[in-house]
């Protein structure tokens, strides 16, 4: 997801030009979302929302219901369970606002073809995903990431998405060019890596 804001973004809207032709403590259900944003639950569960321009007389809701469902109906096949759900699918002034859910961070990773990590940060080394050697906390002021307190037990999101994100806990320590918008959330349209990093606070 790199051309607009993110995958699903030119997902949805790949297929309108194709037309031409969970309560509690980190809970997030999308239904307030102004933008396109993925939220985080504490249960690890994803939850996205995709606010995506609809204005043309030839966008036909229907069609992209159905072009989606097809997408989550392959994946869910392939996998043999349910892990990909449609929640809403509707028209929102010249917008059309899609949620979908995920059961988890992988599959939210592998049905968009991205680089999406939620986990710890020792987790994260093991898999591979490299983090960097420093990080900015709440202040904007640069510390070392490995003398970051109880760093390596510490949930961490690693995405390469450019929307704007929703954590279930705290954000203790961000990537260069991450704005935040509250102690649970944040913007990466400005970031420039091909990943951002948020380190929360527990």
């Amino acid at each position: 997801m790199r051309d607009i804001i993110d995958k699903r973004k030119k997902f949805i809207a790949g297929t309108v030009l194709t037309m031409v032709v969970l309560a509690g403590c980190g809970s997030y259900n999308g239904a307030r979302a102004k933008s396109t944003t993925i939220g985080l639950n504490s249960n690890g569960s994803v939850v996205n929302a995709i606010i995506e321009d609809f204005s043309q007389s030839y966008y036909d809701v229907d069609e992209l219901k159905k072009s989606i469902d097809t997408e989550i109906n392959d994946y869910n096949s392939a996998k043999g369970e349910d892990l990909v759900s449609l929640k809403k699918l509707a028209k929102d002034g010249d917008n059309v606002r899609v949620i979908m859910t995920y059961r988890s961070a992988e599959d939210f990773a592998d049905f968009n073809k991205e680089t999406f990590y939620y986990g710890t940060a020792s987790n994260a080394a093991e898999g591979g995903i490299k983090l960097p050697d420093s990080l900015n906390d709440t202040d904007g002021k640069a510390a070392q990431t490995s003398a970051i307190e109880n760093y390596a037990d510490r949930k961490v999101v690693v995405t390469a998405d450019k929307a704007r994100i929703v954590t279930p806990y705290p954000i203790a320590y961000v990537s260069e060019d991450v704005k935040l918008i509250s102690s649970t959330e944040a913007d990466l349209s400005a970031v420039k890596d091909d990943t951002a990093v948020l380190l929360l606070e527990k």
